[in-house]
């Protein structure tokens, strides 16, 4: 849910880029540089850095949780589905060729229930291995 007072990350940080190109502007322009000035703008610059790199982490973590919620909203679904369908069996079938539609039903819906756990599984893990290197 966005809220219309809540502004994104990106657009703070963003905002924020002019501003530190004038720091680097004005610190090109001052005629006599101390160490104590340089050592100020490395740090500066050193801060926005990692403020821009956290940021960016951040969105894509949010973008990967966004793809997880997806998937298992998706996976909701057709796991409803099929628990719709099987619940709609009050008593199995006396035949052999209906109990065999049964079974085939049981066994898909495990399939693809395992399958569903599969495509989470490795959508999480590619989401966190994207960003391995971030968390050390």
């Amino acid at each position: 849910m966005k809220s219309c007072c809540i502004i994104p990350l990106s657009h703070l940080v963003q905002a924020l880029g002019p501003e530190v190109e004038d720091v680097q502007a004005i610190f090109r322009s001052v005629a006599r540089k101390t160490p104590a000035m340089q050592t100020k703008l490395d740090k500066c610059l050193n801060k926005w850095n990692q403020l821009w790199s956290s940021s960016h982490v951040y969105i894509e973590r949010l973008k990967c949780v966004e793809i997880v919620l997806t998937g298992l909203e998706e996976a909701t679904t057709v796991v409803s589905e099929f628990e719709l369908k099987l619940a709609s069996y009050e008593e199995l079938p006396s035949n052999v060729e209906a109990l065999q539609v049964v079974s085939f039903m049981n066994t898909s819906w495990q399939a693809l229930s395992s399958s569903l756990m599969m495509i989470i599984m490795t959508t999480m893990v590619h989401c966190c291995c994207r960003h391995h290197h971030y968390y050390y």
